[in-house]
Parts: C-alpha cells; structure tokens; sequence
C-alpha cells in the first residue's frame, strides 16, 4: 500500500486551472483502479463539484495563495513539509514545475514548455529542482528538447533518463453533440447564432487584440450575426481589455466568458463553428483535444510541435498577422466541404489520445519514482 500526496499548489500567475483539473482527474481515475492505496489532494481551493471523489481519496485544504518565489520557498520547506509528514506519504506529485528541498521522500514534477522559460529569479530553483525530482513529467519532446537546451550544465543523460511524456487527454464529456443539443446552447451563450469560440487560457493582451482585430475583418466580409465567445481569465489586463470591448464596433457579436466548468466548456466546444487558439503556448494539448473529440475544427498557431502531435487534422495559421487569421475564418465559413474535412480528421487523430493510457503512465512514473 501507497500514500500519494499531490500537490496542487504553485505560483498563482503559473496556476494553469485547466492542467491542474486534468491531473486530478487522472489521479481519481487511477484512485478508482488502486483501490488499496490512498491519495492526499493539498490544494488551497476546493476541487470542482463535478469532479467526485472516491472512499480513497481525501483533501488537504491549505489558505495559501503563492505569489512570488520566496512564498514558495516558504510554503515548500515549512508548511508542505509538516502535512507529508504527517500524511506519511511515500511519493509527492506536484502538479508544477518545482520540488521542495526539504522533502526526503520521492518528488515528481510536472514541467511544460511555458515552465522552461522561467525568469532568472526562477532559474535556480527550477535547476534545483531538475535535479532532485525523482521523475520529471513533460508534455511532449519539444519540451524535454527545450529541458536539456537550456540546462546542460546538469547530467544531461540523467535529466532525459527520469522525463516522461504524458500526452493530454479529453474526458467522456467531451464528445459531439446532436443538432438540438447545439440549438440549445447557441440560445443560451449566442442568442441563438453561429460563434467562433477562443480558448483564452494562456493568452497575452497583444493575441487579444489580434483576434479582434481578426473577426472586424471577418465581420466587415460576413456582414452576419455570427459571435465570437472568449472563454478565459483576463484578470491580468482586464481594465485594458474592457476599454477595447467598450469602443470595438461589433461588441454586440462578442461574449466574454471568465470561468466555466468542464462540462460546460464541453457544451460550448460541441456547439461552436470553429475553435480558435490564437496562444503559443500549447500545454498538455487539452483545448485541442477536447475541440477535436467533439467534432469541431480547430484554428492554432503553426509551430513544428503542434504539427508533430496532429498532423493535417488542424488548420495551421500565424496567429500574429490579423489578416492571415480572418482570412482562414472566411475560408472555412464558405468552404463547408473543406469544414468537414478537417472534422473528420480531427475526430480520427482524437482517438490516439487515450485517458486511460496517461493514466498508466502516471501510475508507473509513481511507482518507478520509489
């Protein structure tokens, strides 16, 4: 018997909600299948209502919010110290990029492409960290690529030896919808009409303004009531973005969305025309992956990593040239025939990316971390 301890408490602006729900939900899916070990979620905000627990597992709920590395430093050496010891937890997974270095027992680590850019003030800690982990969860290649670029001061063969890709995955939730179902959602989010819908996870205010500046030009072509919903936290340059929303001519066709639940996010997704995510940073894959297993296509920025892992099932655009975006959005608004295409593609590529496969391979990252 096992306990696992998970951390999900980390630097609040590296606070990735969407890859944080992802990863409990691989735990209690493992929980469910390893029923005689037991599992301690430290969090400091409740798990989502929608997510259920089994007997084996419990919450830690700590009245934390880390703002800056010394915050975390604090928290990492003192406070999560004492509740894994008290926990007598074997193994602790944070769900980000760093260890605590005054915990003994094995530490794995969830590291993204983004985490790999850190600042200098992170810098230390982060390489502290690649050292003591007991095994480093990645997203894919690219990153393990960018892990050993950037830190090959270190054993480069050692870092590569403890990585392991875990791929994203979309839950049973996510998957398409008939034609009433959409009816019913376009009239509760979209008064009844056709959307574009962003994913704004990630997003910069400078991508914001892109993809404004992309549905006027769309907008100007259509000359229809087709919306464009925006589903993300923009607490960041909220002030600046309300006053763009204020004066942008077609903000009647515009709806802002800050926080919605999986199930929810799974309605908007079936429902939309297309899915646009404008953001260079891809993460765990997960918006693309829960677009393409409910049937919509999907619009990202073109880079080789995203090509890798999907091929021609998604329309590849340079999401910091406004033209190039609406253009795309035209194409597939006239172009039905070439719409369905990418659907279908999308729904095939969808199927390789197995919830029950991360799963296992979490599983094993814990039990080869001992």
């Amino acid at each position: 018997m096992m306990v696992i301890a998970i951390n999900t408490i980390g630097l609040l602006k590296n606070n990735a909600n969407e890859d944080i729900i992802f990863f409990e939900e691989l735990v209690i899916f493992i929980a469910k299948t390893k029923p005689n070990n037991s599992f301690i979620f430290i969090v400091n905000q409740p798990i989502p209502k929608e997510i259920l627990l089994p007997k084996n597992c419990t919450t830690q709920l700590i009245t934390a919010t880390l703002t800056n590395l010394l915050q975390l430093v604090f928290f990492y050496t003192f406070t999560l110290k004492l509740i894994i010891k008290k926990s007598k937890a074997n193994v602790l997974l944070h769900l980000h990029p760093f260890c605590s270095p005054a915990i003994n027992i094995p530490q794995i680590i969830v590291v993204k492409n983004i985490d790999v850019t850190v600042s200098l003030f992170t810098k230390y800690y982060f390489k502290k960290s690649l050292k003591k982990a007991a095994r480093i969860v990645v997203n894919d290649d690219a990153c393990v690529a960018a892990i050993l670029s950037k830190y090959s001061t270190q054993n480069p063969l050692q870092i590569q030896s403890k990585c392991e890709i875990i791929t994203g995955a979309a839950n049973a939730s996510f998957k398409a919808m008939d034609y009433l179902a959409k009816v019913f959602v376009k009239d509760g989010y979209a008064d009844g009409c056709d959307y574009f819908i962003a994913i704004a996870y990630n997003f910069s205010f400078k991508e914001f303004i892109t993809l404004l500046k992309a549905f006027s030009v769309f907008k100007r072509w259509q000359k229809s009531n087709m919306k464009l919903l925006i589903v993300g936290n923009i607490s960041d340059y909220k002030q600046q973005l309300q006053a763009k929303f204020n004066t942008y001519k077609y903000r009647d066709d515009l709806v802002a969305i800050s926080s919605i639940s999986q199930q929810e996010k799974a309605k908007l997704l079936g429902a939309a025309y297309a899915v646009i995510l404008p953001s260079i940073h891809t993460d765990f894959f997960l918006s693309i992956i829960q677009s393409l297993q409910v049937s919509v296509p999907v619009m990202v920025n073109n880079t080789r990593a995203l090509q890798e892992q999907f091929a021609d099932a998604l329309l590849y655009v340079d999401m910091q040239n406004h033209e190039v975006i609406a253009s795309q959005m035209k194409l597939l608004y006239r172009d039905e025939n070439l719409r369905t295409n990418f659907i279908s593609k999308g729904t095939i590529i969808s199927q390789g990316f197995s919830f029950t496969k991360s799963a296992t391979t979490l599983w094993q990252c814990m039990l080869a971390s001992q």
